[in-house]
């Protein structure tokens, strides 16, 4: 076929194409609905993987959270062996797959600044690694030390020490708090979270205290969790099971369970194809449904022309120049 014939055929077909003005628009229109679907379900799945598992990259692949499992005990009852204090400090010393730790204590209650309460939000006892495990920036002030052995010392959030400002309060750092009744010096105000991933807490309306301090009035003095910081390289398995061999040697009957971050964005990458698999599956069936649309309005431009079509044939017209 020449350069000429072809050129007079495309003519002819948007030539065609402009006779049916609404036919032809309503069929593009399927066709740009039912591939556009498609594409958006699936980036959909991909941007809402991604985003899930930056915020996890961002804390950090080495991070695990230890926590305690209940224990059999006598008569087919559970029951709860403690994680000791100085057996979570002691760990990195005591395995090699873990370089850092730092114990936790968590427990609710309300906040009061000069008689004023400004709610209640989550309390935790910690020590000075906890703010470098879970990349907590502060803004004024410090955070937690390790000298602050069992005194009434205290780091806000900035929901908190924001409540506090609004309370006509230029600086937040000196001020005292009132936690369960008893009053706390502020030394520190932490830069606002996003909180996700492992860390423990999903907000800003938080207030940290030394450990030894919540021990003496907290509702428990258990330890609740640990996290803690893994070596490089180190595989999240190999780690759980020197954790968990290293506190059943300091308690026979202490069950630990880990939970690592590297074991989570596995799981979620599996999850997130699925996902992903699913989101394309309904977009495939927008897609068919369109291609159905455009392949009637198809059928009905070549019933209509079928006369024209008979003819053309009768004349010599081969299946190519038809089409």
């Amino acid at each position: 076929m020449s350069l000429t014939s072809r050129a007079a055929i495309v003519q002819e077909a948007v030539a065609s194409l402009y006779a049916a003005k609404q036919r032809t628009i309503l069929a593009l229109i399927g066709i740009m609905i039912g591939i556009g679907s498609v594409i958006a379900m699936i980036s959909v799945g991909v941007i809402a993987r991604e985003e899930a598992l930056s915020q996890f990259r961002q804390l950090g692949t080495d991070i695990v959270t230890i926590r305690k499992l209940r224990s059999p005990g006598a008569g087919g009852r559970w029951i709860d062996v403690p994680i000791l204090l100085k057996d979570a400090l002691e760990l990195p010393a005591g395995t090699r797959s873990i370089v850092a730790s730092a114990p936790m204590i968590e427990d609710h209650g309300k906040f009061l600044h000069a008689g004023r309460d400004f709610g209640s939000g989550e309390l935790f006892g910690v020590t000075a690694a906890f703010a470098d495990l879970n990349k907590l920036r502060v803004t004024d002030g410090r955070f937690i030390s390790d000298l602050d052995f069992r005194r009434y010392y205290c780091v806000v959030g900035s929901e908190v020490a924001q409540s506090i400002r609004n309370a006509g309060v230029e600086r937040v750092v000196g001020e005292s708090i009132k936690l369960k009744g008893r009053l706390h010096t502020i030394v520190g105000v932490v830069a606002p979270v996003s909180g996700w991933g492992l860390q423990p807490f999903r907000g800003n309306n938080v207030v940290f205290v030394p450990i030894s301090t919540a021990r003496r009035w907290f509702s428990s003095s258990d330890i609740d969790q640990v996290m803690a910081r893994t070596a490089p390289e180190v595989h999240y398995t190999v780690a759980a099971r020197e954790v968990s061999a290293y506190f059943r040697g300091r308690s026979e009957k202490l069950r630990v369970d880990l939970e690592s971050a590297k074991e989570l964005i596995e799981q979620m990458q599996s999850q997130s194809q699925l996902f992903t698999l699913l989101l394309g599956a309904v977009g495939s069936i927008s897609l068919i449904v369109g291609g159905i649309g455009v392949m009637n309005v198809m059928l009905v431009s070549v019933s209509e022309r079928r006369r024209e079509i008979g003819i053309r044939l009768s004349l010599g017209a081969g299946r190519a120049r038809v089409v």
